[in-house]
């Protein structure tokens, strides 16, 4: 039962919801922006951005609307995502020499975002709705809680080699957590499919943005990335094609990273699906908050683009100061394959201890960053 009913015309998606939103969403990118290419991780925002907003409506406006406050932290949490997604992937084409403009790397934000939100749209009944349950979504659930209430071993001289054993752990991770997902990857699409011919439902929490608003942004990301220079590349059809296709399947485990449009949609709709479960336990229209969200990505892209190429300019992407350790061992893994001297036995060797944390049930994913990230980066997700 939703926390508020379904009949409430309480409002939403107001102006004031909006600049609140989008002042959060560039706020908290930019600080991500910094703090993930400084320490390689980033803070999920829903939760911060969830007291802030009772807090600035509640405590001073004394505007006591949980449904726009709701709206506030999903637009917030995009910008954390944006950040999160741009981040891991863009300072690599730095690292490696790419030239990069704010124009490109906004226009990759704006349109992986998007297209992130968009390819969660038709998954999110059979997902948020229908999976209830089953799939935890932590910090959704969480966030919903405060809405309706008021690596040791591994660094031990042993750093130039960890880096790839923690590629081959990430890999490993990722095939097992797709392999693990099969059922789940085809239940969304066949939900999705299913849902597409029929009318939403006269409920606002049934309420979603048209399908052809999610066709449309397929469309666009296609078309732009066929003729939009990517740090002098166009992708062409097959690369496009390739975007569009794992960034839907994707969209439900973080894992594989295929440049940076499905990386950034990759974590852009982890944060959207987060937001639309609290949507869904406080009752509120999914609808308004999608494009909230839209919005707050459109408002944060260049703002992680300028922090971005100003912390490269100020100290160079890769440097103690700016360390970057995701885009840095993509760096490394790139050049490697593409020279032909990348140390698969490494490779390998860290993929058999993701096989090996997997069969001591041991998450994969959080192991393996914890071989690639330096012992003083990553005690503190152990200790908290």
């Amino acid at each position: 039962m939703p926390y508020v009913s379904v009949d409430s015309a309480l409002p939403e998606l107001t102006w004031l919801s909006i600049f609140c939103g989008i002042i959060f969403a560039v706020i908290f990118g930019a600080a991500n922006t910094y703090l993930g290419l400084k320490v390689g991780m980033t803070i999920a925002e829903g939760l911060p951005a969830t007291i802030l907003a009772t807090g600035i409506l509640k405590g001073l406006l004394k505007h006591n609307n949980v449904l726009e406050i709701n709206v506030i932290q999903a637009m917030a949490s995009m910008g954390e995502s944006l950040a999160g997604g741009l981040i891991f992937c863009i300072p690599a084409v730095i690292i490696l020499g790419g030239e990069l403009t704010l124009t490109t790397i906004a226009v990759v934000g704006i349109l992986s975002g998007l297209l992130g939100i968009a390819f969660v749209v038709p998954l999110r009944r059979f997902l948020i709705i229908e999976e209830h349950g089953n799939l935890l979504y932590p910090e959704g659930m969480a966030a919903s809680e405060v809405l309706v209430s008021p690596s040791l071993v591994a660094w031990m001289g042993l750093i130039p080699l960890i880096k790839f054993f923690g590629a081959g752990a990430v890999a490993a991770g990722g095939f097992i957590s797709v392999i693990k997902n099969i059922p789940t990857f085809i239940s969304s699409f066949k939900s999705a499919m299913a849902g597409m011919g029929h009318k939403n439902n006269a409920k606002k929490t049934d309420l979603d943005v048209p399908m052809t608003w999610v066709i449309g942004v397929a469309v666009l990301v296609f078309v732009v990335a066929w003729f939009f220079p990517m740090a002098g590349a166009k992708m062409g059809a097959v690369g496009d094609l390739l975007v569009l296709i794992v960034a839907f399947f994707f969209a439900v485990v973080s894992a594989i990273l295929c440049g940076a449009t499905i990386c950034v949609s990759i974590a852009v709709a982890g944060g959207a699906a987060q937001s639309l479960k609290t949507t869904h336990i406080i009752g509120g229209t999914p609808r308004k908050v999608e494009i909230g969200m839209g919005l707050a990505i459109i408002a944060s892209a260049s703002v992680v683009g300028f922090v971005i190429l100003m912390l490269n300019q100020a100290y160079g992407i890769g440097s103690a100061q700016i360390a970057a350790p995701q885009a840095t061992i993509m760096s490394m893994i790139s050049k490697g394959i593409i020279n032909g001297n990348l140390p698969w036995d490494l490779v390998f060797i860290g993929a058999k201890f993701g096989i090996m944390a997997e069969l001591m049930r041991i998450s994969v994913l959080p192991f393996a960053l914890g071989l690639y990230l330096p012992i003083h980066l990553s005690a503190g997700v152990v200790f908290f």
